[in-house]
């Protein structure tokens, strides 16, 4: 049996599709089992056994014939069985496009007519990864998400992984503002946690968030101090996260790096909730949210600026519950 799995979605999605393919591969010990990625997130699923081949396109370069040519190239591998958790238009055709006669997708997906069979997926309730393991039918499972960062990059960090435990990752930022604590309340919590406990700090973050980083440490007292930002591939990223104590991230992709390796959480709220069903999985888990406000959620991904132009969801948060949180989960 051949089986394709389409998730061309975000970082964090593709993470929380690994259990997901776990259970997928428990299920047909036997298949080959393909994933098709966006192009940049491939190497989340370095060295994980479920798979058996990973495709990467770049989705949002594909024109009309260049999407023509890769629909007729997909169709050649004869799958027997594509799942599409992606809910978007053009994954629903990609799915369609394989010509398998078994096409299993959300019955709120764009196109959702070119699934065989059509699933509804609730909005707001259940985590994410209940929403996925409804289409394989499953309703006992284990959702914890699972990376696999090769051993040779684990030694390859190991001694500065050692040098700057025990240490809290701090990720700022988000691919979406209304996501992102104002940077001056990184530098307050922070602060307050150089001056009442040992712990170091090792910042993360693509190379668009590196003045952001740079900011927040301008504030900060230097020593064990490490900024990644910018400077690790998303393998490497794996290897950081898996040494942390805690991290300590708004609602963005590193809070499912974290469930996989189960790192007690502190996550910031603002524009999202909890009740969209990316919170973390992992044991220990604090949220920092704004409640009361009318406003709350506005976007289910957040937005670029806050619709009431005060973002009270995020500059009213209280630095001092923060900063106890995050020494419950230190300490």
């Amino acid at each position: 049996m051949k089986i394709l799995l389409i998730q061309t979605a975000f970082l964090g999605d593709v993470v929380l599709t690994t259990p997901l393919l776990r259970s997928i591969r428990e299920e047909f010990p036997e298949a080959q089992i393909d994933v098709l990625l966006k192009k940049g997130t491939e190497s989340i699923l370095t060295n994980n056994p479920r798979i058996s081949k990973v495709i990467a396109i770049a989705k949002n370069d594909l024109g009309f014939l260049a999407f023509l040519k890769f629909a007729l190239e997909i169709r050649k591998e004869r799958y027997d069985l594509v799942f599409c958790p992606h809910f978007s238009h053009r994954s629903s055709l990609l799915a369609w496009a394989t010509g398998a006669p078994k096409r299993i997708g959300y019955k709120e997906s764009g196109f959702s007519f070119l699934h065989t069979i059509r699933i509804p997926r609730p909005r707001v309730g259940p985590h994410e990864t209940t929403k996925l393991f409804s289409l394989l039918g499953q309703k006992n499972y284990n959702a914890r998400p699972e990376l696999f960062p090769p051993e040779n990059r684990l030694l390859h960090w190991q001694s500065q992984i050692e040098t700057y435990s025990p240490y809290l990752v701090v990720a700022p930022s988000s691919l979406w503002e209304t996501k992102r604590m104002p940077w001056e309340k990184f530098v307050e919590v922070l602060q307050i946690l150089q001056k009442e406990s040992t712990i170091g700090f090792v910042f993360i973050g693509s190379s668009e968030d590196q003045n952001l980083t740079a900011k927040i440490i301008g504030h900060l007292d230097s020593k064990r101090i490490l900024d990644l930002s910018g400077k690790t591939t998303l393998v490497d990223l794996m290897c950081w996260i898996k040494g942390a104590k805690a991290l300590f991230s708004n609602d963005s992709s590193p809070i499912h790096f974290g469930s996989a390796f189960d790192i007690p959480t502190l996550m910031v709220y603002g524009a999202t909730i909890k009740d969209f069903g990316y919170h973390s999985l992992s044991t220990q888990v604090r949220y920092a949210e704004v409640s009361g406000l009318s406003c709350r959620p506005c976007g289910i991904h957040g937005g670029h600026k806050c619709p009431e132009g005060h973002f009270k969801c995020m500059k009213d948060q209280s630095v001092g519950k923060i900063v106890q949180s995050i020494k419950e989960l230190i300490l």
